[in-house]
């Protein structure tokens, strides 16, 4: 049974690494308790914008220290990106 888990977190987009975008900041659940098959998925979205590397940061956790499962990033297509640009015009 896990004994550890990421608890306030934030997510950042860069092009370069040096420059740093936060997209999404929050909460995660606290999981420690449970056996992984019964811990859910969680999804977060954001406006859709170029970025090469993604930056996960726990900031706190429960238990014993932080943890992921595993993390995931599906990234949107230039058309979404062109639709959303033109829209916001």
């Amino acid at each position: 049974m896990p004994c550890r888990g990421t608890k306030d977190f934030a997510i950042s987009l860069s092009t370069d690494r040096t420059y740093w975008n936060e997209v999404v900041r929050g909460v995660l659940p606290d999981y420690t308790a449970l056996p992984c098959e019964e811990q859910k998925n969680l999804n977060f979205e954001f406006e859709p914008q170029a970025a090469r590397y993604v930056r996960f940061v726990a900031e706190s956790y429960y238990g014993t220290g932080a943890g992921l499962q595993f993390f995931n990033v599906s990234s949107a297509t230039p058309c979404d990106i062109e639709a959303t640009e033109t829209e916001e015009q």
